[in-house]
């Protein structure tokens, strides 16, 4: 389930959405926030549907505002870039739809993946970054319509990505590898 801390010290702890078994339970995968709206993808538990759930309020309430299941591939990263979503499916599907009416999501690319997927944007540079199992680090600098693909030599299996700084971090089965962003991404 998704917890909020309170108090002075966050030594608090307090259930504020899912938690418990299916048709309840949920997985939260990834939070994307801008100012008091916060979005975190989803998956079910124990064969429970999953999706996007939203806060306006700083968490303290959720509402479901996209329903998946394992079938349709549930919701495993999502981006709150200006005014839209991005978010990515289990089955490698990168959709973006309007952040306030989360229900004409366009399919944008598919990274034809059968287990993990990543995504990150970066405000800095304009770019996603995301990770695709087996086949490798893709980058595009116009909101996902296309990708560049790049590989590191001896890896496979591709987990997480993360940007900090100037630098891409990709974790992978065999070891994490750093990367400086090029000058022409900015």
């Amino acid at each position: 389930g998704i917890y909020k801390s309170s108090g002075t010290d966050n030594k608090t702890w307090v259930l504020k959405f899912g938690g418990g078994e299916a048709p309840n339970g949920i997985d939260p995968n990834n939070f994307s926030q801008n100012n008091n709206i916060i979005f975190s993808a989803t998956t079910g538990t124990s064969g429970g549907n999953g999706g996007i759930v939203k806060s306006i309020d700083q968490g303290e309430t959720w509402t479901n505002v996209l329903s998946t299941s394992a079938a349709s591939g549930f919701i495993v990263d999502v981006e709150f870039v200006d005014d839209s979503l991005y978010f990515i499916n289990s089955k490698g599907n990168f959709y973006v739809s309007n952040a306030s009416s989360i229900n004409n999501n366009i399919l944008r690319y598919n990274f034809t993946t059968a287990g993990f997927v990543d995504c990150v944007y970066s405000n800095t540079y304009k770019i996603f970054v995301a990770v695709s199992d087996n086949s490798g680090v893709y980058i595009s600098n116009n909101k996902g319509v296309s990708w560049i693909r790049y590989t590191i030599p001896g890896v496979t299996d591709y987990r997480k990505v993360s940007i900090i700084k100037n630098k891409i971090f990709v974790a992978t089965t065999t070891g994490l590898y750093v990367s400086s962003l090029w000058i022409e991404w900015k």
